[in-house]
């Protein structure tokens, strides 16, 4: 809406190797295909592993290495839909919430299809007995009820989420 004649288009790139082309899906524009000419890809349980020539061999002083037979290990979960792939989120941002784990991303995607939300950030925050419990903070619309949108958000993740993800903590803020 603010920018209209813009297109937005994904890449992929992390400082271990740089930036890969990427195509986005076209009828899921949260899946995208990497140039394979540019880089090797394969998912070991569900981790996404690449090869590229501009790749580290290593990082300095460590005790394994990070490359291995030319792969490294991205940190990325990711789901495969044939030769496209989701990126789930980073494994060290995975919420587990009494051994249930899921992925702030997921969560806040749900949470931004209300229209009170401007801007939404999940996290995990400590619980004595489960580990983490899902966390959210919110920046509302203008002149949004704090008590209601609690309400909303709680119902609209509860109808679409399962019951650990849905946000325990909800902060509102307007800034």
């Amino acid at each position: 809406i603010l920018l209209p004649g813009a297109r937005l288009i994904q890449k992929f790139g992390t400082s271990e190797f740089g930036v890969v082309p990427a195509k986005t899906r076209p009828d899921d524009g949260r899946f995208i295909e990497l140039d394979e000419r540019k880089v090797g890809i394969k998912v070991v349980d569900g981790m996404l592993h690449v090869r590229a020539p501009t790749a580290m061999i290593g990082y300095l002083g460590e005790d394994e290495p990070s490359v291995v037979e030319g792969w490294i290990c991205t940190g990325d979960n990711v789901e495969i839909d044939g030769r496209w792939m989701r990126i789930l989120g980073r494994q060290s941002e995975i919420i587990n919430v009494g051994g249930e784990k899921g992925y702030p991303a997921e969560i806040e995607d749900v949470i931004r299809e209300l229209p009170e939300v401007r801007e939404v950030v999940v996290r995990g925050d400590p619980h004595p007995l489960l580990g983490k419990v899902t966390a959210a903070r919110i920046r509302t619309a203008d002149g949004a009820d704090a008590a209601e949108l609690r309400k909303t958000v709680r119902k609209h993740c509860s109808a679409r989420l399962a019951r650990y993800k849905v946000p325990v903590k909800i902060e509102l803020t307007e800034n």
